[in-house]
């Protein structure tokens, strides 16, 4: 067989150098598509084999309302201790204690026999005095009697005026009524039970609405504002929250604690509630609208630094972040993060800095890194950039 010479081969390749030139890149296009192929799946299997399975979300954009929890304690809306204003026995118990009571409502009766008849007495003393005057000042009209007569007349009717209205304060006073509306407390008192001034006969609490007195940080002062409603758990009641409304706000800020006191009313129709229960009480202090957050368990902390891991072309990645106002299981990235990064929620405690993941839809989000790397970055196998 004839093999043509070299030169004659140099002939042809001269003569067809375009050819020839084209013939090679086809080649030479054909191979790095080959070996491209071969690379991104050695990358998919070994990813497959060695990553760690986890679990992402992605950062999103969200409204968040800033809150605090604060602690209060219960007061009554109105709350007295009773004393009688007469000295006698109890001579009848109208109400028991624990009892709903109206306005007015008698409640406890002192003897008043005692009372009754003194003011009799005053009352006749009263006739007496009276008459004593209009004669007196009959006789002084006609000039008949000295005006010293008149005076002492006059001065001893307004004294027996005087007794009169004691006497039927005393008789008014020796029955124990409610000076408002509520509920009054158990007591020891019997009858005929002796009683002074200074016996305390029962306590009456008017208990609808209730007070809650609670202290916030002086720093929130200016979100807080008489009408603001606010969310109120109570020890023992956990399982129903309470809606309550800004009543009043302290005039000065304790300097030493730097907080302020504000005091709220809520409704307590059913009188379930008591003074003296403590209460934790949920306040919106600030709010932000498009906030990048992410779930709560996506951050992590190590000593005063807080973290996530970042998932980058199946790989996790460290990234410090500084975060904002937190709202229930999702919290505010305000640095680090950038809408649409993915990031570590579960399986953190298996991986650290530059593991390999896997987790479900990562295929679709290795195409899209892909896709945007060969459009703006050719080497895809570098760190992301953030700030450390």
């Amino acid at each position: 067989m004839n093999f043509p010479s070299q030169q004659r081969v140099f002939k042809l390749i001269k003569e067809h150098r375009v050819l020839t030139i084209l013939l090679g890149l086809i080649l030479f296009g054909v191979f790095a598509i080959i070996l491209k192929e071969f690379i991104l799946s050695d990358q998919k299997n070994r990813r497959q084999m060695k990553g760690v399975t986890v679990e992402v979300e992605y950062v999103r954009q969200a409204s968040l309302t800033k809150r605090i929890t604060t602690v209060g304690t219960l007061t009554a809306n109105q709350m007295v201790t009773v004393k009688p204003q007469v000295s006698g026995l109890i001579s009848e118990i109208k109400v028991q204690g624990g009892s709903e009571v109206t306005i007015n409502q008698a409640i406890m009766q002192i003897d008043d026999r005692q009372f009754k008849a003194n003011l009799k007495e005053e009352e006749a003393k009263l006739i007496f005095a009276k008459a004593t005057h209009e004669r007196a000042s009959k006789l002084l009209e006609k000039k008949y009697g000295p005006v010293k007569s008149y005076d002492e007349a006059l001065a001893n009717l307004k004294a027996a005026e005087a007794r009169v209205e004691i006497a039927m304060k005393k008789v008014e006073d020796s029955l124990i009524q409610a000076p408002f509306e509520g509920i009054i407390s158990l007591n020891n008192i019997s009858i005929g039970a002796p009683v002074n001034e200074q016996t305390e006969l029962f306590t009456i609490v008017d208990v609808d609405p209730m007070k809650l007195d609670f202290r916030v940080p002086a720093e929130y002062l200016r979100y807080i504002s008489v009408g603001q409603t606010l969310t109120i758990v109570i020890d023992g009641f956990e399982d129903e929250p309470f809606s309550g409304t800004v009543e009043a706000i302290d005039a000065k800020v304790d300097p030493h604690a730097h907080s302020i006191s504000v005091r709220a009313n809520l409704r307590n129709e059913k009188r379930t509630l008591k003074p003296g229960l403590f209460a934790r009480v949920d306040l919106v202090v600030g709010s932000k609208d498009n906030a990048l957050v992410v779930p709560l368990s996506a951050v992590e902390s190590s000593g005063d630094e807080e973290f996530v891991y970042k998932v980058f072309n199946g790989v996790a990645y460290r990234f410090p972040v500084t975060t904002g106002i937190q709202e229930g299981d999702n919290i505010e990235i305000v640095r680090g993060l950038q809408e649409g990064d993915a990031v570590v929620t579960v399986g953190q405690n298996k991986i650290r800095d530059g593991i390999p993941v896997v987790y479900e839809g990562m295929e679709k989000d290795l195409k899209k890194e892909e896709d945007s790397k060969e459009s703006k970055n050719p080497d895809n196998n570098k760190k992301p950039q953030g700030k450390k």
